[in-house]
């Protein structure tokens, strides 16, 4: 019932001034009806706060996509700018299957990997799984990560709104997957994540090839998005941000929570003791913006993925070495320009 800390914290039962105290200049008229509707003998449950803070998140998001929508209609881009409403099918599928490889393997001084990710939460809470996947969609979304998703898929760079509410369904599903002990190398792990994301319980993927096993999934989830237009071809962006937030606020529940145990297994303290690759910084991403700038987003994008880049980063990680690149720095207050060239 407001924008406080984790609603994790408040006691099993709630009372309407612990309430006050927690939401602090949140409290509204809106939060106090929530609190009487839910409150017995004068008090309410942490989980009751949790609900209509997940529900308040839902409507502000879309509110922000309706604002858009109507500032788009107001004001009509011109001719060559048309396609920002919406994103075709090869441009989603081709886009989305960047994502799954940037969120699964991360990228040095841009993202961190999906197990690297997972190994931190399990630290955090002592390798309790079921409290680590409650955790995995609570994360948030700033714009300098916004924009460089926008130069990583250009494909859907044209329609950023849809940009942060998928990456974000896409980060959250891979993170449950990997705390449920499944593989995410293989592609029919990767496919079932996207099965998931089109609210379908895939327990059984065929094996194949990455690229045709991932691609179909990322088909099914075009489909799962454009469900209001049949034989559409063209992916309508303020539907498909509805339907994302949905989806998140499904598959973040007990029994999307649930899908994955099929074939689970635990992960043990010695397997997520390892640090991986580190969590990049303001000067990481400094950096990277400026090898963007300079060599181009995917000739970047591959330099990074290079395994032996990978190792010696994470090695830095483990040593609590800082990055020696200086010129990152200086360029930290610069991050949402790091699409043009540095003067």
């Amino acid at each position: 019932m407001g924008a406080g800390a984790s609603a994790g914290a408040l006691p099993d039962t709630v009372t309407l001034d612990e309430a006050k105290a927690y939401a602090g200049d949140a409290w509204t008229d809106d939060a106090q009806k929530a609190f009487d509707a839910s409150a017995s003998n004068g008090t309410t449950t942490k989980e009751a706060i949790a609900a209509y803070e997940q529900e308040q998140r839902r409507a502000a998001t879309k509110l922000q996509a309706s604002i858009r929508g109507q500032q788009e209609r107001k004001n009509p881009t011109p001719p060559p700018e048309k396609t920002k409403a919406n994103v075709g099918k090869e441009q989603f599928v081709a886009s989305l299957m960047t994502l799954v490889a940037l969120a699964v393997d991360g990228l040095p001084k841009g993202f961190r990997s999906t197990k690297a990710r997972r190994n931190k939460l399990l630290r955090n809470f002592a390798g309790d799984a079921d409290r680590c996947c409650g955790q995995a969609f609570a994360t948030t979304m700033s714009e300098d990560t916004v924009q460089f998703l926008v130069a990583f898929v250009p494909g859907l760079g044209a329609c950023s709104a849809i940009i942060a509410p998928l990456w974000k369904l896409l980060r959250g599903t891979l993170l449950v997957c990997a705390l449920r002990g499944h593989d995410l190398s293989l592609p029919q792990t990767r496919a079932r994540v996207l099965y998931a994301m089109a609210g379908t319980k895939a327990e059984a993927v065929a094996a194949g090839a990455m690229s045709t096993v991932v691609e179909t999934a990322a088909q099914a989830l075009f489909v799962y998005l454009c469900s209001g237009v049949p034989g559409a071809s063209m992916l309508p962006v303020g539907a498909a941000v509805s339907s994302l937030v949905d989806t998140e606020a499904a598959v973040a529940g007990k029994a999307g929570l649930a899908d994955f145990r099929d074939g689970s297994r635990t992960i043990e303290l010695a397997e997520y003791s390892e640090e991986l690759d580190p969590e990049p910084s303001m000067a990481d991403r400094a950096a990277l913006a400026q090898e963007m700038a300079q060599k181009g987003a995917r000739a970047a994008f591959d330099a990074a993925r290079d395994p032996a880049k990978r190792k010696a980063a994470a090695q830095a990680a483990v040593g609590g070495a800082v990055s020696t690149a200086s010129a990152a720095a200086s360029q930290a207050s610069a991050l949402m320009g790091f699409g043009k060239k540095p003067t």
